[in-house]
């Protein structure tokens, strides 16, 4: 073989070596996604793979995102300067924990400055990440590198925030005197209380408010027996358990507690609030309530009872102090008791009170009861169903054990119809009776007679006259007939008609009733007639007819007879001219 033949040779081989070379390079660079679209297991965070192609010069800075810690932010230097997309074709970017996952997340070769996420892969708070990176080169070069140093996933806390309500009522009602709200920045406020006449104040504790921004759960830390410890319950005499978020706490001696409460995450705790209770000495004090609120109508209880509208309807309010324990007392100023109605044309939304209310019961001892009394004029109210409360101490200016018992509601509904109208009375005369039954001259005769009246109404200013022959002789004064009542007239006031004929004849009795309904007279009568007076036996007069009757009470004789006597003077005079005349 000529020299010149095996120099070529010689060049044909090295070129040979150089291009396998290449091609092992090549296959070894930043692994490829299979057909499946999978990563291959020789990842780019994988060292072994990548040993003798590292690229000293590329620089990679990860930093946790200060919002949430969960993003990395990593640009890729080569030389200290920033590459420019133009410098490489693509760009892969890893997170592997331990080093020994698959990717959990690519950067495309458009940007050289993403941010790689974690949070789909919500990592636990402490787990190791490897971060690695690669580019491709214009000539298609493979240059990887891999952080030498493991990131320790740290999760970002905020500490929690403590809240306390201390209350001595369950429902811790937004009351100063009963609860109190202590929040960071509010430390030394305090509640003040007194020991109940029981000797055992229950006082309720809630941390329920306290929150975390970060969701995480909550313990709570209490030292409510002021010993200045967070307990466990396990050295307490009460055997309590202070890390409860809600629960409450029996005090039996007076005196100033300093208490305390704290929060925690599981990851920080947060600041103590410190705060007081004051429990003064138990005072005495009255217990007033209403015992009992009566309604009445006519004697009747009012929600069974007609009332009309103008009607008059008397409440009755019964208040007792009475507390035996020995801390009651009497009350130091008026007992005040308020009334109000209220309606069902209202829905019996509303309460209106009375006018006049409220009423001055005046002071009311220990163990004593007092009553006062409201008329209630329905003159002026709407006919409609009604509800009565009545409500003792209203304002609160008496301090009493039970501030809750001071109310009544009349447990029946009360209806006012509209005004009464009474029926009209039905009135008659019947049984007129003339006694004796043979009537002789001076005779005492009584006169009766039986009044009815079948009506509802009552007859008013009721009047009875006697007539004989047509002349008033006599009227009674007045009188009330009941609806649906009979009655004589000698059951009255007035007694029986009396009358004593003084002259033999026959005669007319009347009597004639008059009465008023609603401002209207009205009247009624009843007549007997010839009723027959004689003259006892033995004498020689005779009957005589009735417009020749003496009636000396009425006109007198005279003047009566005159102008028939002068009539028949004329007659006989004319007669006898008359007669000498003729002859």
């Amino acid at each position: 073989m000529n020299k010149k033949i095996l120099i070529l040779f010689s060049l044909f081989l090295v070129a040979f070596f150089a291009l396998l070379l290449a091609a092992v390079e090549i296959n070894q660079g930043t692994p490829s996604r299979n057909t499946d679209g999978s990563v291959p297991k020789c990842g780019i965070s994988n060292e072994s793979c990548h040993a003798n192609n590292k690229d000293e010069s590329l620089s990679v800075y990860t930093n946790p995102d200060t919002d949430d810690s969960q993003k990395f932010t990593a640009p890729i230097t080569k030389d200290g300067e920033k590459l420019k997309p133009s410098d490489f074709k693509l760009q892969a970017k890893a997170v592997a924990k331990d080093g020994k996952s698959p990717y959990i997340d690519y950067l495309d070769d458009t940007d050289n400055e993403g941010i790689l996420d974690l949070t789909s892969y919500e990592p636990e708070d402490g787990e190791e990440f490897w971060v690695g990176f690669g580019y491709r080169d214009n000539n298609d070069g493979i240059h990887v590198y891999v952080k030498s140093k493991a990131y320790k996933y740290r999760k970002q806390n905020h500490p929690p925030k403590p809240v306390a309500k201390i209350s001595i009522d369950p429902s811790f009602p937004d009351d100063p005197e009963k609860t109190i709200v202590v929040k960071e920045g509010d430390d030394g406020k305090i509640l003040v209380t007194t020991l109940p006449k029981s000797g055992i104040l229950t006082v309720y504790f809630s941390g329920s408010d306290s929150y975390d921004e970060d969701g995480d759960n909550l313990t709570y830390y209490w030292d409510i027996d002021g010993d200045g410890r967070y307990e466990t319950g396990e050295n307490t005499g009460d055997d309590l358990n202070e890390t409860g978020e809600n629960y409450q706490y029996n005090y039996t001696n007076t005196g100033e507690y300093k208490l305390k409460f704290r929060v925690a995450d599981g990851i920080e705790e947060s600041k103590s609030l410190f705060f007081n209770l004051t429990i003064n000495e138990t005072k005495k004090k009255p217990e007033i309530y209403i015992d009992e609120l009566i309604i009445e109508h006519d004697g009747e209880e009012a929600s069974v009872s007609d009332i009309f509208k103008g009607d008059e309807v008397n409440i009755d309010i019964y208040i007792r102090n009475h507390d035996k324990s020995g801390y009651g007392k009497d009350t130091d100023e008026f007992v005040m008791v308020s009334l109000y109605y209220s309606m069902r044309s209202d829905n019996f939304d509303r309460w209106y009170e009375f006018e006049g209310s409220p009423l001055n019961a005046g002071r009311i001892g220990n163990e004593e009861m007092r009553k006062v009394s409201y008329v209630w004029d329905t003159s002026d109210f709407t006919p409609d169903g009604y509800k009565i409360r009545a409500v003792v101490d209203q304002e609160n200016l008496i301090e009493e054990w039970d501030e809750n018992n001071n109310e009544e509601i009349y447990d029946s509904l009360i209806e006012i119809q509209e005004e009464y109208i009474p029926p009209p009375p039905e009135m008659t005369l019947r049984d007129l009776v003339i006694e004796p039954s043979e009537i002789m001259i001076n005779d005492e005769v009584s006169i009766d007679v039986t009044i009815e009246n079948s009506g509802d109404g009552e007859a008013n200013y009721v009047q009875l006259y006697f007539y004989l022959n047509n002349r008033k002789k006599d009227t009674t004064t007045y009188f009330q007939v009941p609806g649906h009542t009979t009655l004589k007239l000698s059951d009255t006031s007035h007694g029986h008609f009396l009358w004593s004929p003084s002259e033999a004849s026959t005669y007319d009795i009347k009597i004639k009733l008059t009465y008023y309904y609603q401002g209207e007279m009205y009247e009624i009568e009843m007549v007997k007639e010839n009723i027959v007076v004689n003259t006892p036996t033995g004498g020689n007069e005779t009957i005589k007819p009735p417009e020749e009757e003496n009636l000396k009470e009425e006109s007198g004789w005279f003047l009566d007879s005159a102008p028939a006597g002068l009539m028949v003077a004329a007659v006989l005079i004319s007669f006898v001219l008359y007669k000498r005349k003729k002859r």
